[in-house]
């Protein structure tokens, strides 16, 4: 296999953050055709060599895979499978050892539980595992392997496929201080994804324009935006080492450094002008803290502005019709916050929002309690515009996009 060829990529994300993820291949890879093919699930033609770029640069993906062998409908059916002789080639070499490890994909968005069975995930894998180690003919390490063979289990469907990265997507090396209400990356990065694509304005669709988060708590979501706005890559500061695939014979050539440095030339140095500015809003020294520790480790400080500003005072610190983006994950009725506390801010946000968004401004606001936002909204006159769900883990999430109501 040469680097060139055609193989078959899997793309793994969460649930509801498929189209998001499928928008973003294409903006890396314009002459990609991603296809999503299950709520988790989105598929494409493509080269090793793009398969590695995703690996680098996806921000709402949380595995890359390489297929190895065609689709099954049972478990039953994996001992009968042929491991494909071409990826088999281009990923064994001397020394290394293999794993495998599945995922269930298929949440009821409703429960936030798989529909599919459980216990057919610890079977799939210890039936997967022992096909690996036959095909592959390597020695199986549980828990430092040089290849993971990764299942995939969706409704009527079982997808094998070797994980490129080796390692889960997800995570992010810029996150080390976190609240009880971050929100995970790769949902944060779906969710600016979907708001932008629904931005009616050429010129913002394509800057992003002036972006206010309010309730900024760790940063999550400014600092995804910031990453997609100056296409960073979310594993800019991991060594090349970390990725599996860097030790696959197919790129016995490759100058993985040398190639790591073309990716991140590519990065946009703009700093932060008035025009693509990103603002964070912490209502906490704890929170500043956090924004800025966060932003920095993941090097897009340079682009966002965070200071300590109560929500009541944003008007006094922003001119009217001066934001032309809102986007947030607003404090929501819990243990630790009334409903008559939570009703309060959401007041004041919509409140807020009415004053500093400019005439085609729009506020996403991802909640998992999105009936408390309807009422503060169509008060301030706002209406919902795009309503998108996602599930983050078990927790069921929704992006609302609010416009201003036309006169």
């Amino acid at each position: 296999m040469d680097t060139t060829d055609t193989v078959r990529i899997m793309i793994i994300t969460d649930t509801g953050c498929e189209a998001a993820c499928a928008l973003e291949i294409q903006r890396l890879l314009p002459n990609s055709t991603p296809q999503t093919v299950h709520a988790t699930l989105v598929e494409m033609d493509g080269s090793v060599m793009d398969a590695a770029l995703l690996c680098y640069r996806l921000q709402t993906a949380r595995r890359v895979l390489l297929r190895c062998a065609p689709r099954v409908k049972t478990v039953d059916e994996v001992s009968g499978l042929v491991f494909d002789p071409a990826i088999r080639d281009a990923i064994t070499y001397e020394g290394a050892t293999c794993k495998a490890e599945g995922d269930i994909l298929g949440m009821d968005m409703k429960t936030g539980m798989p529909n599919i069975r459980m216990p057919i995930a610890q079977e799939l894998v210890e039936e997967v595992g022992g096909w690996a180690h036959d095909a592959l003919k390597l020695p199986v390490d549980l828990k430092r392997p040089s290849i993971i063979v990764y299942a995939i289990a969706t409704p009527g469907a079982i997808d094998i496929g070797v994980d490129m990265a080796g390692f889960s997507l997800s995570k992010r090396e810029y996150r080390i201080m976190l609240s009880s209400r971050s929100i995970k990356a790769t949902v944060a990065a779906s969710s600016a994804i979907y708001a932008e694509s629904s931005d009616e304005s050429p010129k913002r669709g394509k800057t992003g324009g002036v972006l206010l988060d309010p309730f900024v708590d760790d940063g999550t979501l400014c600092i995804e935006a910031a990453l997609l706005r100056t296409r960073t890559s979310p594993r800019k500061f991991l060594p090349m080492s970390a990725f599996a695939f860097t030790r696959f014979p197919v790129f016995t050539t490759m100058d993985w450094n040398a190639w790591k440095r073309e990716q991140d030339s590519a990065q946009d140095q703009t700093k932060n002008d008035s025009e693509r500015r990103i603002i964070a809003y912490a209502g906490s020294m704890r929170e500043m803290k956090a924004v800025r520790t966060n932003s920095k480790l993941a090097g897009v400080d340079d682009h966002i502005l965070s200071t300590k500003v109560d929500l009541d005072w944003i008007d006094l610190k922003r001119d009217e019709k001066s934001i032309d983006n809102i986007r947030t994950s607003p404090v929501t009725s819990g243990k630790s916050l009334a409903p008559a506390a939570a009703a309060k801010l959401q007041d004041a946000l919509f409140n807020q929002a009415a004053y500093i968004l400019k005439k085609n401004g729009r506020i996403s606001c991802l909640t998992d309690k999105p009936d408390e936002l309807m009422v503060p909204s169509e008060k301030h006159g706002f209406a919902c515009a795009i309503k998108h769900d996602m599930l983050m883990g078990k927790r069921k999430m929704q992006l609302i996009v609010f416009a201003k109501h036309k006169a």
